[in-house]
């Protein structure tokens, strides 16, 4: 479930071990997708290239991920 940038999303902070964040490919600059499947929170890194970002980006045509 998506939210829009202008609704308020109630948040909880979780602390996740580094180690376990690296071993699945995440870092500080990592963009992330977070779903609910049976049960378990899933978080997973997106690829930057099937990223939606670009489809909002304020440069819309001007950045390379929009050019693309």
């Amino acid at each position: 479930m998506q939210k829009s940038n202008n609704e308020i999303v109630e948040s909880v902070l979780i602390g996740i071990p580094a180690d376990l964040l690296e071993e699945v490919g995440i870092d500080l600059y990592s963009t992330i997708q977070m779903s609910v499947s049976r049960g378990r929170i899933i978080i997973e890194p997106v690829d930057e290239e099937e990223s939606t970002f670009h489809q909002r980006c304020p440069h819309a045509c001007f950045c390379e991920g929009c050019r693309g």
